[in-house]
């Protein structure tokens, strides 16, 4: 993930913030190679979920991002079929005749 830092994922974190993670990510790597060479599997499993923890949250704002514009096109779709509805159901339609005005009310 530090390779994609600086690239794919470089405008979904502060630069303070990123800075700071690979740092995090190297001292990791170090203490792998080091001291963490001898620890026991849970300091392992603390570390990673630790990192990934940080890791995952800049993945899922680049993925929002991403996925926003198709979010926002269905919304907009949404909106104009309850329109769509809220216009028949005044023009007398009689599919919607089981409707109750106040709730017709409460979408327009």
């Amino acid at each position: 993930i530090r390779g994609k830092l600086c690239e794919e994922l470089e405008e979904f974190m502060l630069e303070d913030d990123r800075n700071k993670y690979s740092l995090e990510l190297e001292d990791a790597e170090n203490w792998l190679y080091e001291d963490g060479e001898f620890a026991e599997k849970p300091e392992y499993k603390k570390k990673l979920s630790d990192l990934q923890m940080k890791g995952e949250a800049v993945k899922r704002r680049r993925y929002e991002y991403e996925a926003r514009p198709d979010a926002i096109n269905q919304f907009g779709q949404c909106l104009q079929l309850a329109q769509k509805v809220v216009n028949q159901y005044k023009d007398g339609d009689e599919k919607y005749n089981h409707l109750d005005a106040a709730d017709v009310d409460k979408v327009q």
